[in-house]
């Protein structure tokens, strides 16, 4: 069992996601940066899809009233379990009373916390991910979370490669069905600018800050977007879907962003740089 004693600006119970359901409407939602949750997943010998905790930003800490052991990956934070630093991307016996703790963050947004057997909690449509508030309340101090059984015991050295945060990096994209109507001076300032990811941002998606495009161009009929489709505001800024983004939108889609840079884009935060590296377009 899991007590949370304090909370920083969120914690939520994630997993992969929702699929197969997004023809009705459903966002799929899942863990903002899945590669970490996955990374936290192998540490302790669970499954992928299994249920951990993502903590968004610093100052959270958390009670364990019983033995298990956890992994920590995502975000570069100062961890400690009662007063003893432990590193991120390796696994940890935990013993009964334990308090972790999650400090200042030095690179990255969101940090994973998986324990061995899981998080248990209720699923909706296949998911414990966050669907709306209506459905999934905000975690707040002093709530209790059950674990799943914890059996098997596992070497506390595990190590995985985690993901590489590089707030620097150009976030991979290809063209969009509608990149075909951009001008050539549109497409030219998409390549060449950057960008600064907006306070008005979310598990929704990203707002973007900077050069406008000028182009008039008509919206289209709602059409399918995804996690990863960057639409064309009437602003003329870019708008980048996120894990909890609906299912249709009439934006101009102007770009898709590779999987594995979704993940490298999750771990920003609002006022920092967005740079597209655009392939074949």
């Amino acid at each position: 069992m899991i007590t949370i004693l304090r909370t920083g600006t969120d914690i939520a119970i994630v997993d992969q996601g929702r699929y197969g359901y997004r023809r009705y409407g459903v966002p799929s939602s899942g863990a903002m940066d899945i590669q970490s949750a996955s990374s936290a997943n192998a540490l302790v010998g669970n499954d992928q899809d299994q249920a951990l905790l993502e903590f968004y930003m610093p100052g959270h800490q958390i009670l364990f009233s019983s033995p298990t052991t956890i992994a920590i990956t995502g975000a570069d934070a100062e961890l400690l379990v009662d007063d003893t630093p432990i590193l991120n991307n390796q696994a940890y016996h935990i013993n009964p009373d334990s308090i972790l703790s999650i400090g200042k963050i030095t690179k990255g947004a969101y940090v994973y916390m998986a324990v061995k057997g899981g998080v248990v909690s209720q699923k909706l449509l296949g998911s414990s991910s966050p669907l709306s508030q209506m459905y999934t309340p905000r975690i707040r101090a002093g709530d209790i979370i059950q674990i799943g059984e914890n059996k098997i015991a596992i070497a506390s050295n595990a190590q995985i490669s985690p993901i590489t945060i590089d707030l620097h990096q150009h976030i991979k994209a290809t063209p969009g069905p509608e990149w075909n109507l951009l001008s050539n001076e549109a497409a030219t300032l998409l390549r060449t600018s950057s960008y600064i990811i907006s306070h008005q941002s979310s598990r929704m998606g990203f707002r973007l800050e900077g050069p406008s495009i000028k182009d008039h161009i008509e919206g289209i009929y709602s059409s399918g977007v995804m996690p990863g489709t960057v639409q064309l505001l009437p602003s003329g800024v870019p708008l980048i879907l996120m894990r909890a983004c609906q299912t249709t939108g009439g934006y101009l889609r102007i770009l898709q962003i590779t999987s594995e840079h979704i993940n490298q884009l999750a771990q920003r935060k609002p006022g920092q740089q967005v740079t597209f590296d655009v392939k074949n377009g």
